[in-house]
């Protein structure tokens, strides 16, 4: 009798430990759960906060510049060019074709050349 009440004692302290930890288990996937809320509702807020500064608008207009000594178009681009608006290619072909130009590479001092800019709309 003896053997059997020590067997049933220690069943029922093996039961009350397999509960204890499922409770922790539960404990520390609702923690996980939470925590990934957390740090996705976070990070979802930042990139839109992102989106919302770079989605400023910007309109493009001309600007005639006068071309001095060792002006190129590498250059002008460097001065001129808003690189979110516009890749390098994009604005050698954008004053190619503002200035009726078939080549980049007849522009001299003393020309005028019309330059697109980005201004932010208002």
């Amino acid at each position: 009798m003896k053997n059997t009440r020590m067997n049933y004692t220690h069943r029922h302290i093996s039961r009350a430990a397999v509960r204890h930890r499922q409770l922790l288990y539960r404990r520390m996937l609702i923690s996980a759960i939470i925590i990934t809320a957390i740090f996705t509702l976070v990070l979802s807020i930042c990139t839109m906060s992102t989106r919302a500064a770079s989605s400023v608008e910007k309109e493009k207009h001309y600007e005639s510049v006068l071309l001095t000594e060792g002006d190129t178009l590498t250059t002008l681009s460097s001065e001129y060019r808003d690189d979110e608006e516009q890749t390098y290619d994009e604005f050698v072909s954008d004053v190619c074709s503002a200035n009726d130009l078939s080549d980049p590479d007849t522009i001299h001092e003393g020309c005028y050349l019309l330059i697109p800019v980005y201004s932010i709309r208002r």
